[in-house]
């Protein structure tokens, strides 16, 4: 079930936590990030009543994301093809 952002607002960071865990998602960080990550993804721009630390945490959630599968990728590639952390960057 999809959470409204006024809904996600009004809920503490102990419920927002426990919303994370439910769905599988890191429960580490501030109210603004958790929110973000429980908002739904949807395409597009994101809603204007979004508050601006929300905003920032939905970036935030995007560059953390986007690293964590380079490294994901990184990972695989050593594991393949048997190479190198410095053979991997060579080719990067």
């Amino acid at each position: 079930m999809d959470l409204s952002y006024e809904v996600l607002e009004g809920m503490t960071l102990a419920n927002l936590k426990e919303q994370c865990k439910a769905r599988g998602m890191p429960v580490s960080g501030t109210k603004a990030t958790l929110i973000a990550r429980l908002l739904p993804k949807k395409r597009g721009k994101p809603p204007a009543n979004l508050s601006a630390s929300v905003m920032e945490a939905l970036e935030a959630e995007k560059k953390r994301k986007a690293h964590t599968k380079a490294v994901q990728w990184q990972k695989r590639m050593l594991k393949k093809y048997r190479i190198t952390k410095a053979d991997l960057a060579a080719i990067e």
